[in-house]
């Protein structure tokens, strides 16, 4: 936070040059999620007679209270832009006293244009989660459940021609998990790459793109007062591949589809996967009407944890998420999410606490408000 305090005073100077534009959204929903990493320590339970621990109840359901803001700052000249843009979001849980939920943000960028080919550009943001209720036992929920997040990052553009250009960057990161007596974060270190198409409105294909990243993480564990909790440190190395394009299939309708590779390796070889995902979103709006669905499907493979029967374990994972918006008056709008997410493991034991298939669904109604 005082690094961000720190950079906004740096570019005030910037900022006095001319009017600032501000522009973004509020939103009030009432809705209904099931959601197993909700309040765990309440649904521990249908434990057998000759068992002293209870097994995870996969299906709690709960009416919650969702409020969320967003605001955009942002200031551009001939050569410069600066932005912030903070975001909050709280979920309230009436009838789950330890489930309520904090979401926060703020990211502030910068980028300055040098020539007719390059641009440099910085950002930096923090993010803070904070989740009331217990952790319970690690062998539910291994990452403890409020964490604060800080992450900086440099890069260049450069314009190969009027439809292309490259983007390199390098950024770094800390997250730090909030529990009590333990030293429990991770420090990381990612370099990207992304070739990126932009083409004239005529096209049928708007944009097309592809990315990759590599990421550098060491995990750091152990209690206070522990001298020598350093050397427990965990090395990981994480990679992703990544191609989407935006394609306007009708004047109304737009479809963006993508593929997704990504893997880790890690020290502990148990904590190695891969994972393949395939997806799309498409959109169709009018003046009054705005709907949006996002679906894709991912498989991962952890060649190396075999709970049982010496089978690698394989998760399949299904997700779906409808947003729409219906404008009832100048910049006041009624607002429907409905989201869900299925994930099929191939351990079948269903009295184990991990490795297990679970599904999370959502639906929340609401009113959205633009300024």
């Amino acid at each position: 936070m005082k690094n961000i305090i720190f950079l906004t005073a740096f570019f005030i100077p910037f900022l006095a040059t001319a009017q600032l534009k501000f522009s973004g959204y509020a939103s009030q929903q009432i809705g209904v999620e099931h959601n197993p990493f909700n309040n765990p320590s309440s649904y521990v339970f249908d434990k057998p007679e000759d068992e002293e621990e209870g097994f995870l109840e996969l299906t709690p359901t709960s009416v919650l209270s969702r409020s969320k803001i967003y605001i955009h700052v942002r200031q551009k000249d001939k050569n410069a832009t600066f932005g912030l843009r903070p975001k909050l979001t709280y979920d309230y849980f009436p009838s789950l006293e330890n489930t309520n939920h904090l979401r926060g943000a703020l990211e502030q960028y910068f980028n300055f244009k040098i020539n007719k080919k390059w641009k440099m550009y910085e950002r930096f943001s923090f993010v803070t989660n904070q989740r009331s209720g217990d952790a319970v036992d690690e062998d539910i929920f291994i990452i403890p459940r409020s964490y604060e997040r800080w992450q900086g990052g440099m890069g260049a553009i450069f314009k190969i021609n009027r439809t292309w250009s490259v983007d390199v960057g390098a950024n770094f990161l800390k997250n730090n998990f909030l529990t009590e007596d333990e030293l429990n974060y991770y420090k990381a270190f990612s370099v990207e790459g992304k070739l990126q198409g932009k083409f004239k409105k005529s096209n049928v294909v708007r944009r097309m793109e592809i990315s990759s990243e590599w990421q550098q993480r060491n995990w750091f564990r152990g209690m206070e007062g522990e001298e020598d909790w350093e050397e427990t440190a965990t090395s990981m190395q994480y990679w992703q591949a990544r191609w989407s394009a935006d394609i306007m299939a009708t004047e109304k309708l737009e479809w963006s589809p993508f593929l997704k590779a990504a893997g880790r390796n890690s020290e502990r070889t148990s904590q190695n996967w891969w994972s393949l995902q395939a997806g799309f979103s498409t959109s169709w709006s009018t003046e009054d009407v705005s709907l949006k669905w996002s679906t894709s499907v991912a498989h991962r493979l952890h060649p190396d944890l075999k709970p049982a029967n010496n089978e690698a374990l394989k998760y399949v994972y299904f997700r779906n998420k409808i947003t729409a918006e219906y404008l009832l008056k100048e910049n006041w709008s009624l607002l429907l999410i409905v989201q869900h997410t299925q994930r099929f493991s191939s351990f079948k034991e269903e009295t184990s606490m991990a490795f297990r298939s679970y599904r999370n669904a959502y639906a929340g109604l609401g009113l959205k408000v633009r300024f």
